[in-house]
C-alpha cells in the first residue's frame, strides 16, 4: 500500500513498449527493506573479495546469497522492477520512489492513477493486453457448431471498415448461453496494426462440408417466430404456404429438414 506520486501522459488506448515508465509511488514498509537490500549488496561485495583473497569468510557465501534472494523477493513483492533493483545496486542509493513500468508490448486498456491517489496492496493501476493477436468469441448455434473443430479456417469482416482477416478455431467452448441458445466458439486472429480492439463487434465466416440436404434461400422462409413457412408453387398462379423445419443456414442457403420435395418450386422471395 502507499501512495501515487507522478504519472505519465500514458492514457486509455495509448501503446506503450516493455518497462517504459508509467507512475512511480512512494510505500511507507519500503524504505526499510531497500535499506536493507543495499546492506546485502556490500555484504554480497565483501564475501566475493574474501573469496578472491582465498579467506575463510567466504564459507558464509551460501547464506549471503539466501538473505540478497529474500530482499529481492521483498522489493518484487513491494512492485520494484528489476531495471530498478539494477540501478540501486549501481548507485547504493535509497530511491524516492518506486518506478511502475510497464512489463510489456501492448494498449492500455485501464489506467486507475492519479497523482495523490491512496492504494492498497493488491490494487489494479494499468491494465495492459498484447493486442497483436486477439481472441474472438462467436456465437454459434447448436446445429452449427456440429460441424466445427479446432484449426478450421475462417475470415474475419469488420463491418463498418470492411476489413477481412484471416482466423482459426481455438476451442468449441462448453457453455451454453440459455438466452441466444447458442454455444461461444473462440477463434484467434493477428491483429496488424491493432485494428481490432476489445468489444467490436465482427462477422465470422468459416468454410465447411455439409451433407446432402434439401436447402433454399434464405429468404424463401418466413419466420414468424411461432413457424417457419414455406410459399410453394401449385400452378395457375395458385400458392400453397407450408409449414417447414429448417437445419443448417450458410451461404444465404437454409436447410429444409421437413415440409419439402426436390424439385417442388417456391417462392424464393
Amino acid at each position: 500500500e502507499g501512495f501515487i506520486r507522478e504519472v505519465s501522459a500514458v492514457t486509455t488506448g495509448s501503446q506503450v513498449k516493455e518497462d517504459q515508465q508509467l507512475a512511480s509511488f512512494s510505500a511507507p514498509n519500503a524504505l526499510s527493506v531497500i535499506q536493507l537490500y543495499i546492506l546485502n549488496l556490500g555484504a554480497v561485495d565483501r564475501l566475493k573479495q574474501s573469496a578472491a583473497a582465498g579467506s575463510v569468510e567466504a564459507q558464509a557465501a551460501p547464506a549471503g546469497a539466501s538473505n540478497m534472494r529474500q530482499r529481492i523477493d521483498q522489493l518484487e513483492n513491494l512492485g520494484m522492477s528489476v531495471l530498478q533493483m539494477e540501478e540501486i545496486s549501481r548507485t547504493r542509493e535509497v530511491p524516492s520512489s518506486i518506478k511502475i513500468l510497464a512489463p510489456a508490448d501492448g494498449v492500455v486498456l485501464a489506467r486507475n492513477v492519479s497523482p495523490g491517489l491512496k492504494f492498497d496492496k493488491g490494487t489494479e493501476g494499468y491494465r495492459i493486453a498484447d493486442l497483436r493477436q486477439v481472441w474472438i468469441l462467436a456465437d454459434v448455434f447448436l446445429k452449427e457448431a456440429q460441424y466445427l473443430r479446432p484449426g478450421m479456417r475462417a475470415q474475419v469482416t469488420l463491418p463498418e471498415l470492411e476489413v477481412t482477416l484471416p482466423a482459426r478455431v481455438a476451442e468449441v467452448q462448453p457453455q451454453f448461453d440459455e438466452t441466444t441458445r447458442t454455444l461461444k466458439v473462440r477463434l484467434v486472429a493477428d491483429n496488424p496494426g491493432y485494428i481490432l480492439r476489445p468489444g467490436m463487434f465482427v462477422d465470422v465466416e468459416l468454410s465447411t462440408s455439409l451433407p446432402n440436404a434439401i436447402r433454399v434461400p434464405v429468404d424463401a422462409v418466413v419466420d414468424s417466430g411461432v413457424k417457419k413457412t414455406v410459399y410453394v408453387a401449385k400452378g395457375d398462379g395458385v400458392f400453397e404456404p407450408r409449414k417447414v423445419e429448417t437445419g443448417w443456414r450458410a451461404g444465404g442457403q437454409i436447410e429444409i429438414v421437413r415440409g419439402l420435395m426436390p424439385g417442388e418450386k417456391i417462392v424464393v422471395s
